[in-house]
């Protein structure tokens, strides 16, 4: 099921960030009509509030706070891969499941040049409609990540996505 979002940033490690482009993948199969079990894994580019400068001139000709301009060159980038079961209600139109797995990230805040690493829990949540034979739908997801190693240890880094689904 590819997606593609968005992403608010929570928390005080977060201060000066926007919401922020998000794409991903669940992969999996149905081991019952209710149960399925995924492999999940998504890109989160994290965008600075409007006004603030991430790159310098030489990365984005013009102007260097724009959308294009931060999403190329984003000063915070998460890949998060997890297990990602998902249990079906009402004929497969509602689905929610936990998620559990690992996050890396990297970042360049004013110039400096950081990455983490990390554990990463959360909860999806979707409703889907079957239309023109295929499946469309939205999914919630919170994301609690919990850096364990990188430049700066110990933090806590919280998302909630809102994303446009496809199940194929």
């Amino acid at each position: 099921m590819p997606y593609v979002g968005f992403s608010l940033p929570e928390g005080n490690n977060w201060a000066n960030y926007n919401a922020s482009p998000k794409l991903g993948l669940l992969l999996g199969w149905h081991v019952t009509e209710r149960l399925s079990l995924n492999i999940e894994g998504d890109l989160d580019y994290v965008r600075w509030d409007s006004g603030r400068r991430t790159t310098n001139d030489a990365e984005c000709s013009g102007d260097s706070s724009s959308f294009w301009c931060d999403f190329l060159h984003p000063p915070r980038r998460y890949v998060d891969i997890t297990f990602s079961p998902l249990v079906s209600f009402r004929a497969g139109q509602i689905r929610l499941g936990p998620k559990i797995g690992w996050f890396t990230g990297k970042g360049n805040d004013m110039g400096t040049y950081t990455t983490q690493h990390g554990l990463m829990a959360g909860l999806n949540a979707g409703i889907f409609v079957p239309c023109w034979g295929v499946t469309l739908g939205g999914l919630v997801s919170v994301n609690f990540r919990h850096v364990t190693s990188g430049d700066y240890p110990g933090g806590a880094l919280h998302t909630v996505g809102l994303t446009g689904a496809l199940i194929l």
